[in-house]
């Protein structure tokens, strides 16, 4: 990446709230008038070198490990980062350490500059006498600025620890549960036990969460779901509970550990059926609850039209949802001639109750130049368009394990492959290949996709094998940052701070609208985090520059936020 491209880089709607990012980021400039005439100059050729590469990219710093951390002694200061997440606005939450003692913080911007939510040894709130927060993780952030996340809480004393679910807004922390806390609408003596998935949290401010219980006669894996869309928090299923609405003999039996919620509060979740009029003892549905009323979306045995005439509903493997309450799901099909090599399809379930097919094992499909059959599906992510993306292993002639996994998306619901395992890799030499794709993709709302690959090849050795990629608005695929490559840690155009990068990493497999942590953003912003060879790491956020047409109003907008945080 190229000053040039810092310094004709920053979209209006991002730069305001950079402006706030970088209260908690101070650097060092020069004048106004030294920075005016190189912003003009590099204006100038910017506007030139646009059409010779399209979509630059520009890297924010959110918090970096040298800087003081907020609302802490001034000798505090960041030490590691993890648990990033990005919402709308491009406002980010990150968990992390602090070199000091009581190290565990959790941080959040999104009341305009970078302030602690909470940190180890502060007094937990509600959570009784003498509890203190030990450490956090799985943050989720609304677009409305709140923060949902666990936190890990003990007395510092006598050894108890215990898992808590906290909410912030505007900085206010509210318990929502607690390790030993009755569990809603179970039996006297049945409590939480602890909450070892992520929360979820929509634009609404609702909230869902998995805990398995403990209690008097509650058996191995008695886990429960549970959610205040109803506007008090309540039960939504458990274990071996009767299903709401249904034959009084027909129970949960293996509740999904993994609901998804979107922001309309329709929550969705799969398990298990049993009882006297179970069909046989994989019984399984996908049920939705919105409203307070908990339906079936689809249950074993169901007909499958969009895979075959004469094939129904066996279970799902994974969920997501949008906001137009549309389901993506890998699915197990039954029916004559189904075997192992052709049992799964990639399916959307439209609010209507109606099926489309986005691809089925067994099914032929065209990729470079070759007819192929796919083999198996992995969780999909789908956004509000109703469109998916999804890593997919495919199967025929001359494939195996170098060439075998492709990401797809389905934009304008016609599959297209974004990479390929033995295809080369962009922005290296031609020789340089995919050889393993790190997780699922995530995909956002404008048809982007972000994934983390690794590469073999000529001059790729352990310490540069491993890259970020994203698709820029045009659908090109970029190679965001490389493992061994420079990286300039400082926005200012006039300022270089190279570091060799070491590490780099973000949440994958996130959809925009399902509750879940997410660091792609619908504006097509990436929050990620990197390690440096130096021992120096940092949060940053990727933004696409935009159209030359904007660059006179953004370089002013720059000047002034360099005008604003200058020493």
């Amino acid at each position: 990446m190229t000053k040039l491209q810092v310094s004709i880089g920053i979209a209006l709607g991002t730069l305001v709230e950079l402006m706030n990012l970088s209260d908690s980021f101070t650097i060092k400039h020069r004048t106004y008038g030294l920075l005016a005439a190189a912003l003009g100059a590099s204006m100038l050729t910017g506007i030139e070198g646009a059409t010779a590469q399209a979509q630059p990219i520009i890297n924010f710093p959110v918090a970096f490990n040298f800087q003081p951390a907020p609302d802490t002694d001034p000798a505090v200061r960041f030490q590691f980062f993890r648990e990033i997440t990005l919402n709308d606005p491009g406002q980010v939450t990150f968990g992390g350490t602090v070199a000091a003692h009581n190290n565990q913080v959790i941080y959040s911007n999104s009341g305009g500059s970078l302030r602690l939510l909470a940190r180890g040894g502060d007094t937990a709130p509600g959570a009784g006498s003498g509890m203190r927060f030990d450490g956090f993780s799985d943050p989720v952030l609304n677009n409305a600025g709140q923060t949902f996340f666990t936190g890990h809480v003990d007395d510092f004393g006598n050894e108890f620890v215990a898992d808590s679910i906290y909410l912030a807004t505007e900085g206010d922390l509210e318990l929502i549960a607690l390790f030993g806390d009755p569990a809603p609408g179970t039996p006297p003596g049945v409590n939480y036990s602890y909450f070892s998935l992520p929360p979820l949290l929509n634009d609404a401010g609702q909230i869902a969460f998995t805990a398995p219980l403990t209690g008097p006669d509650v058996r191995a894996r008695d886990v429960a779901i549970f959610s205040n869309i109803s506007g008090t928090l309540s039960l939504v299923a458990r274990d071996r509970g009767v299903v709401p609405g249904s034959d009084p003999s027909r129970n949960f039996h293996r509740i999904s550990r993994g609901p998804v919620l979107n922001d309309a509060g329709q929550l969705v979740f799969s398990a298990g059926l049993s009882g006297p009029n179970a069909i046989g003892p994989e019984d399984n549905a996908i049920f939705s609850q919105s409203n307070g009323n908990l339906e079936i979306v689809a249950r074993k045995g169901d007909p499958m039209p969009s895979v075959g005439s004469d094939l129904y509903y066996g279970r799902s493997s994974s969920l997501t949802i949008n906001n137009r309450g549309e389901i993506a799901t890998v699915s197990l099909v039954t029916g004559p001639d189904i075997d192992f090599s052709n049992d799964r399809a990639l399916l959307i379930f439209n609010p209507d109750l109606t099926q489309r097919r986005i691809a089925r094992e067994a099914e032929i499909v065209q990729i470079d130049g070759q007819d192929v059959r796919f083999s198996d599906f992995f969780t999909p992510a789908l956004n509000d368009a109703g469109h998916v993306a999804f890593r997919a292993i495919l199967e025929g002639p001359g494939i195996d394990s170098t060439n075998n996994q492709v990401i797809y998306t389905d934009n304008e619901f016609e599959l297209r492959p974004i990479a390929r395992l033995g295809n080369s890799v962009p922005g290296i030499s031609s020789d340089v290949r995919f050889a393993e794709f790190q997780g699922d993709p995530a995909f956002n709302d404008i048809g982007q996709v972000a994934f983390i690959a690794d590469f073999t090849g000529p001059g790729v050795d352990r310490t540069n094998d491993r890259g970020l990629f994203v698709t820029d608005p045009s659908g090109e695929l970029r190679m965001l940052t490389r493992e061994g490559d420079l990286f300039d840690i400082n926005p200012n155009p006039l300022i270089t701070d190279n570091r060799t990068v070491e590490v780099a990493a973000f949440v994958t497999g996130t959809s925009s609208s399902d509750g879940r942590q997410s660091t792609f953003n619908n504006s097509g912003q990436l929050a990620y985090w990197i390690r440096f060879t130096d021992g120096t790491s940092g949060v940053f956020i990727a933004t696409f520059v935009p159209e030359p047409e904007s660059l006179v109003i953004l370089c002013t907008g720059l000047v002034l936020w360099v005008g604003r945080n200058r020493t």
